[in-house]
Order: structure tokens, then sequence, then C-alpha cells
């Protein structure tokens, strides 16, 4: 309708421009606004068109990759709210597990080296990778107060546990009734890397045994 209305009115301006002499002045400057009226509405309808477009493009999603959804809250006929996650999607290649190692073991862990996970759920023994080594935790000590100052502990403890690092490893192979799910509980036993002492002593090995 807008583009009928923007031709109508310019072949109204043009019979009205070859008749400068018989149409007053007055007439051509209507037919010019009109001209200018009717333009504006064709860009408006196009740009309401490409929305309507847009907005028909997206009621369709498409996973960026391979995964699983989960908490999925709507039923059909539901209205979404932009910005307000209603689903999640977990990718079915990214799962990789977190080990807290004491800082005492970790000269013997390095990224590259061999691993075996045990789930909680599952009685395989999955193999794995060393992929990262965490370089920092938070420090209480650090925390700052009201007025932007250290917040440090007046007493110090005469018996200091070791710190636990993080280590992120990453599975090698998942065997398919072994089923995945971002949260589980397990545990890993790292391999050393060639070279790398290991405690010595009947005390320290009972401890590695039960620990």
């Amino acid at each position: 309708v807008a583009r009928l209305l923007s031709l109508l009115a310019q072949g109204h301006l043009g019979r009205r421009r070859g008749m400068e002499s018989l149409v007053p002045a007055e007439d051509i400057q209507r037919a010019n606004q009109a001209v200018a009226i009717a333009q504006a509405e064709l860009r408006g309808a196009r740009v309401t068109v490409d929305r309507a477009k847009l907005d028909l493009a997206r009621t369709e999603l498409r996973a960026p990759t391979d995964g699983y959804v989960t908490r999925l809250r709507l039923n059909k006929g539901d209205y979404a709210v932009a910005g307000q996650p209603n689903l999640a999607l977990i990718d079915a290649h990214s799962f990789w597990i977190t080990g807290y190692f004491e800082e005492t073991k970790l000269r013997g862990i390095k990224p590259g080296a061999a691993a075996q996970i045990r789930l909680m759920g599952f009685d395989q023994v999955l193999p794995g990778r060393v992929a990262s080594i965490g370089r920092g935790i938070t420090d209480s000590n650090q925390q700052a107060d009201a007025q932007g100052l250290p917040s440090v502990e007046p007493s110090f403890s005469w018996v200091r546990l070791a710190q636990r690092i993080p280590v992120r490893v990453e599975f090698d192979h998942v065997p398919h009734e072994v089923v995945l799910a971002a949260g589980m509980t397990g545990s890993i036993e790292v391999t050393p890397s060639a070279g790398t002492p290991m405690p010595q002593g009947r005390l320290i090995s009972l401890l590695h045994r039960w620990m």
C-alpha cells in the first residue's frame, strides 16, 4: 500500500511539473510534500516488514553445538521474555573434572600427564589428561573491609594445612554406558611425570594410600 501511494504521488507530481505555467506553485509544493510523505511511509513499511521477518526467524532456535537441553520450563503457548533464560544447553563435548590437589603434591602434576578418573556412580576407570593447573586461589586476608583496608586475622595457627589447588582434567574417552552430568562427584589419580621424585618413607606411603 505504501509503495502504491508513493508511485501515485510521484505520477501526480510529474504531471504537475509539466504544467508549471498552468498549475499554481502552491499545488506543486503540496505535491512535493505528498511525495516526501509517501516515501517516508514506504521506508517505514519496509522497516516493519524487515522486523517481522527477523522476529519470525528468531522463533526457531538452533543449538550452536551438540548437547543436552536441561531446565526447560516452557510449555506450548507460553511467552518468552527477552533477557530471561528459559533453558540451559550443556555442550556434549565440554565435560571435564576438577580435582583439588594439595600444594605439596603439585610437583608430580604437569599439563599433559595421564590421569585415571573414577566416578562415584560407575565402576569403570576413565582415562584422562591434565589440561591445566590453577594459578591462584582466594586469600581470606586480602578481603577488604568497609574502608578498603585488608582484613588480616589477628591470630595465626601454628599448624598450617596445605592449600588445595584446582587441577582441570579432561576425559580421553567416555564409554556409551557412562552417563555424564555436570556436578557429579569422582576421584582423580594422576600419574607423575617421568623423572619426578616420589615421597619416600613408610609413614608418607601409608598416608598416600589412605587419602
